[in-house]
C-alpha cells in the first residue's frame, strides 16, 4: 500500500504541467524515468519480502530447535534422576562383594552417551549381548545432550551460617580454604570502592549476609548493614539461607578473582566447585575436592600449629594429600572410606613415610563434620540442537526415603 501511494505521488509529480507544454519526446523521457524508478521500487519490495521470508523461516527453525533442545535437556535430567534412583539398589547388591559401594552417578556422562549416537548404543548392546542397533530412542533424533552429576555434600556449605551453632565451624573451614599465601593478592587488592577485604572480614561478611542478627561476626563492632547501605545502589542482606550459589556475588568482597580461586575454578567442570548452598552441611570425604579435604583436616587438627597446616609452607599438606588422593584414585568410582572412623585413621596415620610430618585430627568432631556418602546432588543437563543451546541446573535430595522417585527436587533453573 505504501509503495502504491509512493508510485502514485511520483507519477503525479512527474506528469504535472510546468511552464510551456512539453514535446512528445520529453514525455517519452519522463516515462522511461518512471519505468526505471518503478523497477527500483519493485526490487526493494522483492528484496524486503525475501528477507522477511528468510527471517520467518529462521525464526521457525530456531523455535523448533529450542523446543527440541528444551525437552532433550529435560530428558537428561530425568535420566540422571533415574541413575540416582538405581544407586541404592546397585550398592545393596554389591555390599557383599569385594567391589563395595560404587557411585554410579559418576558415570552419567558415559551412560547417557548411548542415547546420543547409534554407535554408542550398539557398543553397549554388544557388551551385554543385546542388539540395540534398531532400537528407537538411541541416537534417532537431531541434536546432542550431555549430563553431569555433582555431589553437593562434598563441598563447604555456606548456609551453615544460618545456624548459630555452626558459624564458628564454617569460619574455620573457610579459614583453612583461604589460608595459603598464594591467595594473598586476592585479599590485598582494593575493589572498585577502594576497600580491602581481608580474609577475616570476608569470612565475617559471608556469615553476616546469611545470619538473621544485625551484629557483625567476629571481633569487629557495628551493624552488618553499614557496608551495603553505603553502596551507590544499596541493597539489603539476605538474612536467610541462600537459595543459589550465585547469591554469593552480593556478599562484600566477592569478585571474579575470588570466584575463580575458591568457588568454581573451571566453569566448564562443575566438579571443581568447592562451595555449595545445598545439603546438610556435613562433607563427604570420599568425593570432596582436595582443597576441601585439606581445609577439613586443618579444621579438625588437634594442634592448629602443626606443620601440615602451615599456610606459609604447603609442602607437608601436599605430601599428605598426594597419599590420600592416590588411595582414592585406586578405588575408581568406589568409596574409599566406609566410615568416618576409617578416614580419621588414614589421616592420623600420616603418609607412612619416615620423617614426614603428620597431623592428628579430632575423631569426635570429625563425626559431626564429615560423612562418607551423599544424598544431595546437582544435575547439569545441556542440550544442543542446531544453533540452540539449552541448559538446566537441577538439585535433588536422593536419600533412601525418596531415592526410588529420583530424589526430591529442591532447585530448578533453565536458560
Amino acid at each position: 500500500m505504501r509503495v502504491r501511494r509512493a508510485v502514485g505521488s511520483l507519477w503525479t509529480e512527474l506528469t504535472r504541467q510546468r511552464g510551456r507544454p512539453r514535446r512528445a519526446r520529453d514525455q517519452r523521457g519522463v516515462a522511461l524515468l518512471l519505468v526505471l524508478v518503478t523497477i527500483a521500487l519493485l526490487t526493494i519490495v522483492i528484496v524486503e519480502m525475501q528477507e522477511n521470508a528468510q527471517v520467518s523461516l529462521a525464526t521457525g527453525v530456531n523455535e523448533r530447535d529450542d523446543m527440541s533442545a528444551t525437552y532433550l535437556a529435560r530428558s537428561g535430567v530425568s535420566m540422571a534422576r533415574l541413575l540416582l534412583a538405581l544407586g541404592p539398589t546397585i550398592n545393596d547388591a554389591l555390599a557383599q562383594t569385594p567391589i563395595g559401594q560404587i557411585e554410579i552417578w559418576q558415570y552419567a556422562d558415559l551412560l547417557t552417551e548411548i542415547f546420543n549416537t547409534q554407535e554408542a548404543a550398539s557398543g553397549l548392546g554388544s557388551l551385554v549381548g543385546i542388539d540395540l542397533g534398531g532400537a528407537k530412542g538411541f541416537g534417532g533424533f537431531e541434536g546432542h545432550f550431555t549430563v553431569e552429576i555433582v555431589d553437593e555434600d562434598s563441598r563447604i556449605n555456606l548456609n551453615l551460617a544460618a545456624r548459630k551453632q555452626s558459624q564458628d565451624l564454617l569460619a574455620r573451614e573457610l579459614g583453612g580454604l583461604f589460608a595459603p599465601v598464594i591467595f594473598d593478592p586476592i585479599f590485598d587488592a582494593r575493589d572498585a570502592r577502594g576497600d580491602i577485604t581481608d580474609r577475616e572480614t570476608l569470612i565475617g561478611a559471608i556469615i553476616d549476609y546469611v545470619d538473621t542478627d544485625t551484629t557483625l561476626y567476629g571481633f569487629e563492632t557495628g551493624s552488618e548493614d553499614t557496608y551495603y547501605e553505603t553502596l551507590e545502589d544499596p541493597y539489603e542482606r539476605k538474612n536467610a539461607a541462600m537459595d543459589s550459589l550465585e547469591e554469593l556475588h552480593l556478599v562484600r568482597g566477592v569478585g571474579d578473582d575470588f570466584w575463580t580461586a575458591f568457588v568454581e575454578p573451571d566453569p566448564l567442570d562443575h566438579t571443581t566447585r568447592r562451595m555449595t548452598v545445598w545439603g546438610d552441611g556435613r562433607i563427604n570425604v570420599n568425593q570432596a575436592p582436595p582443597e576441601v579435604i585439606a581445609s577439613v583436616i586443618c579444621t579438625l587438627a588437634t594442634d592448629p600449629t602443626t606443620p601440615v597446616c602451615d599456610p606459609q609452607d604447603p609442602t607437608a599438606m601436599q605430601t599428605l594429600m598426594v597419599t590420600l588422593l592416590s588411595v582414592r584414585e585406586l578405588f575408581g568410582g568406589a568409596s574409599v572410606w566406609s566410615s568416618v572412623e576409617e578416614f580419621v585413621q588414614s589421616v592420623n596415620g600420616g603418609t607412612g613415610i619416615e620423617g614426614e610430618p603428620s597431623v592428628q585430627i579430632d575423631a569426635a568432631q570429625a563425626k559431626q563434620l564429615l560423612k562418607t556418602s551423599s544424598q544431595t546432588f546437582s544435575i547439569y543437563a545441556t542440550a544442543e540442537v542446531g544453533r540452540v543451546v539449552h541448559r538446566i541446573h537441577a538439585v535433588v535430595v536422593a536419600d533412601r526415603a525418596n531415592a526410588e522417585s529420583g530424589g526430591q527436587l529442591i532447585y530448578w533453573r533453565e536458560e
